[in-house]
Formats: structure tokens, sequence, C-alpha cells
């Protein structure tokens, strides 16, 4: 409840809040991950039992175990620490909601303005993904085009960047900025003019290679660690995938082209209305 409270105080959090919701409904990806004051005072540990016992089943699990270990002596272990949890069943995610975009003005008493602009993004499973893992860190990149255009060129924000996820049957595609609230406007005229400017073009090609090495070398360099695979597997096999799926994603990125992004930036920036939340002190 504290950290809620302070997240009310924060004019970045504040903007998702209400993002995110706008977004996708009041259910699944709508929801804030740590609940409201009224839902957490309500909570009684017969609530967190019964929610255990729900959901941590073995049809419902899946435990990867990586590093230099002997595979026989940890199926045992595995089978004596596990075999006792109950079969239970495997959990489907309902349809997520996408109302129409809407556009929120919320009032802060702080001195910065924060500007969110969020798009109805892809799934894990959508093969659009990996276009928009690049459109992404084109995006948040300090020598892209948000950062050099709105913060270096026209001194507009304190910040500006992007943030995507990719969920089990949707996703969100989102732009950010702070800047000062009498500048808000102009922040909000050229961040938008930025994003159709992206969604019409997608990454030009002088740019498009110099953005796939970036995130070759990042995906390299977060595989090297057995937490790493461990995690990105498990997480495969409960979306559905081979356990070795994440580690095919540089194939994919190696083979797209600026054409492949151009589509991939129209569909998702360029054929919805943004939802637009803006929050600043009250004039």
């Amino acid at each position: 409840i504290t950290a809620l409270q302070e997240q009310a105080e924060d004019p970045k959090s504040v903007a998702f809040r209400r993002l995110r919701p706008a977004l996708f409904g009041p259910k699944g990806y709508g929801l804030h991950s740590s609940g409201t004051e009224p839902s957490l005072r309500a909570l009684k540990r017969e609530d967190l039992v019964a929610h255990h016992q729900n959901y941590f089943t073995a049809k419902n699990s899946v435990i990867a175990i990586f590093g230099d270990i002997d595979p026989d002596a940890t199926a045992d272990l595995v089978q004596q620490h596990f075999a006792k949890l109950p079969v239970g069943e495997r959990k489907r995610i309902a349809p997520q909601e996408n109302p129409e975009p809407t556009s929120h003005a919320l009032h802060l008493d702080k001195q910065q303005a924060v500007l969110a602009v969020g798009f109805i993004g892809a799934s894990a499973a959508d093969d659009d993904n990996y276009a928009l893992e690049l459109i992404n860190d084109y995006c948040t990149d300090m020598a892209g085009p948000l950062f050099t255009k709105i913060r270096e060129d026209l001194g507009l924000a304190y910040y500006v960047s992007a943030t995507q996820f990719h969920g089990v049957n949707t996703g969100m595609f989102a732009f950010y900025l702070g800047t000062s609230p009498e500048q808000l406007e102009t922040a909000k005229t050229q961040l938008l003019a930025e994003i159709e400017t992206i969604a019409d073009h997608g990454i030009p090609e002088d740019t498009l290679e110099s953005v796939k090495t970036t995130w070759l070398a990042s995906h390299a360099l977060a595989n090297q660690k057995m937490g790493a695979l461990a995690r990105l597997s498990a997480i495969d096999s409960l979306l559905g995938f081979e356990p070795d799926h994440h580690l095919h994603a540089p194939e994919h990125i190696r083979a797209l082209g600026a054409a492949d992004i151009r589509a991939a930036a129209k569909k998702y920036l360029g054929t919805r209305e943004p939802v637009i939340v803006t929050v600043a002190p009250e004039v």
C-alpha cells in the first residue's frame, strides 16, 4: 500500500496506471500488477491459499534447470521435491478487451508534466514481434529519432523513450516523455509527429543494420547467463513453444528487411488511434 501511495505521487506511474486500463479494459493487462488499496486491504490469508492451490499445480508449471548438473540426480531431486504437487489443470487466458481509444488529462501537483501514448501491440506468438523489437530499440536509442529530435534539437523533454511488452494474447507499444508543464502541448505535437513518421517509414535503410547489430549484441549478452536461459526456456514452454524458441530470435531478426519493418510499423502504429494520457499540474 505504501508503494502504491508513492506511485500516486510519480507522474509517469500515474500516466501508465491510466494508460493500461484504457488500452485493455478493466481485466487482464488492464489490471495493475500491484493491485489497488481497496483490493489489498480486502485480501485475507484464505484468498492467498486458494490462489496458490488453484495455480501452483503440476499441469500449470514448468521447471527449467540449467548448469553443470548431473541430469539423473537432478531429475531425482525434482521428483523428490515436486512430485506431490496437485495435478490441477492448465489455465487458459480469456480474450483481452480492446476498448475504443480515448484521451485522458490527469492532474498532479508536481513541477513536471508527463505524456504517454499507447498502442495495442503484438502477442508473444505474433511474427511481428521481431520487427517491433527493432522498432523499440530504434526508438529508445539515444541516437534515435525521439531523443535526437525532441530532446536534443528542440529541447522539449527531460526524457523521451518507448516501451513495449508481448503478452499471451496481445501486447502494448507505448511512447512517453517528461517535460515542463508549459511545453507539454508542443512536446505532444512533436511526439505524435515523430510516431507518424515511424508509422509511415519504419526504420531508415541506412540505420537498420546498426539497429540489428545492437539488438543481436544485447541478445547474445543476455543469453550468457544461466538464470536468463532457465527463465526464458520456462516461459517459452509455458507459452507452448519449444524450450529453445528464444534462441532462434536472431535468425528472424537478421532476416528482416526495411519493408518488413515498415509493414509492422504501419500495422501497429499507423492504423489505430492511440490512447493518450497527460499528467500535469492543474492550471
